[in-house]
């Protein structure tokens, strides 16, 4: 019998410290893999579209190796897509599921114009598109309080990850979806969030098609909100700002209120004015945003996020007069071009 123990001893404990060093290695390779990810991005293939509406497609995307990186609910990552007239765009584009150890990322895309058009007529099944690792801060504030989330149309993508997360984590606090659009088709996910409601008893999932019900108030949202309750918004700029007045003006504490825009740009609106910079001028016609003229004057710099989140978009205006979009006070100096709106004819420069 000691002899039999010591046999297998002597065969267990070599292939125990092998397995525990090829796992130690594969772990190096893949922190190696993770970190070389977050510079030089990703090149992941779509494996699979469908389109729900017809403005609306999702995109299946997986890479090699098959594991992804990590990511954080919430999160978005930003597509590189080239241009009928030359220039690479970039586009953020939220995650619309999360998995522990992801094999593939999901997003929900809206048709919209430019790159998002672009994405809509060539992202096919098999064609590869240059994505970066994940990134952003719009993610779960606190796991253990209680959460409200707000979305409209196409905002419901991060929030349908971020129940998937709190519903892999059998502490956390419970989860309410309010999800709004115009038609009944336009509740992007409703199929799925239904049959999640009903697996998963802390998530309470509230879908509203407009079209035949009243459009959702502060007070629906006040309804189900204790002291503790943090309250997430990603929807248009219509309702994202009359919600944000209205629950700010109720009492709701201004840390527990987090906003995600689609974009700061305003409708497009031709403002009579000269944009110079260097010796280039040019009039850009109907636009919602500084960052719009300058892409029209094809001297934009780079952008993805549009809602002035990544700063990468930093002009210095030289002169003339430009406000803050969501502000609409005048500002000065250093902007981000996709967060102000020109006034006057100005004249400015890159910042690097």
């Amino acid at each position: 019998m000691t002899g039999l123990v010591l046999a297998i001893l002597l065969i267990a404990l070599p292939a125990g410290f092998g397995l525990w060093h090829l796992a130690g290695g594969v772990a190096a390779v893949w922190r190696r893999h993770a970190a070389e990810t977050a510079v030089t991005g990703l090149r992941l293939r779509v494996i699979w579209r469908d389109d729900p509406a017809p403005d609306l497609f999702r995109l299946w995307l997986v890479g090699w190796p098959f594991l992804l990186p990590r990511f954080s609910a919430g999160q978005h990552v930003v597509v590189s897509v080239p241009l009928p007239d030359g220039r690479l765009a970039k586009r953020a584009y939220s995650l619309a599921a999360w998995h522990r150890f992801p094999l593939w990322y999901c997003l929900a895309i809206r048709k919209g114009t430019d790159a998002s058009a672009v994405l809509h007529r060539s992202a096919r099944p098999l064609t590869r598109w240059p994505v970066s690792a994940p990134r952003g801060h719009f993610t779960d504030p606190d796991p253990r309080a209680p959460l409200l989330l707000v979305a409209g149309g196409i905002g419901v993508t991060p929030f349908r990850a971020l129940v998937m997360q709190r519903a892999a984590q059998p502490w956390a606090a419970p989860v309410t979806l309010h999800q709004t659009a115009r038609t009944v088709p336009e509740l992007l996910w409703r199929a799925a969030l239904t049959q999640l409601s009903a697996r998963y008893c802390g998530f309470r999932y509230i879908p509203r098609a407009t079209a035949t019900q009243a459009r959702l108030t502060a007070a629906d949202i006040l309804a189900r909100t204790g002291p503790e309750t943090h309250v997430m918004i990603c929807a248009g700029d219509s309702l994202t700002s009359v919600l944000s007045h209205d629950l700010l003006a109720a009492g709701l504490p201004a840390a527990r209120l987090h906003v995600e825009a689609f974009s700061l740009a305003l409708p497009p609106e031709d403002l009579g004015i000269t944009i110079t910079m260097g010796s280039h001028s040019f009039r850009p016609g109907r636009i919602g945003s500084l960052l719009e003229a300058l892409e029209r004057g094809s001297i934009a710099p780079d952008s993805e996020c549009r809602t002035g989140e990544c700063s990468l978009c930093s002009v210095e205006i030289l002169q003339g007069r430009v406000r803050d979009i969501a502000t609409g006070h005048p500002v000065t100096g250093r902007v981000l071009a996709c967060s102000v709106i020109p006034e006057t004819d100005i004249t400015l420069r890159h910042l690097a």
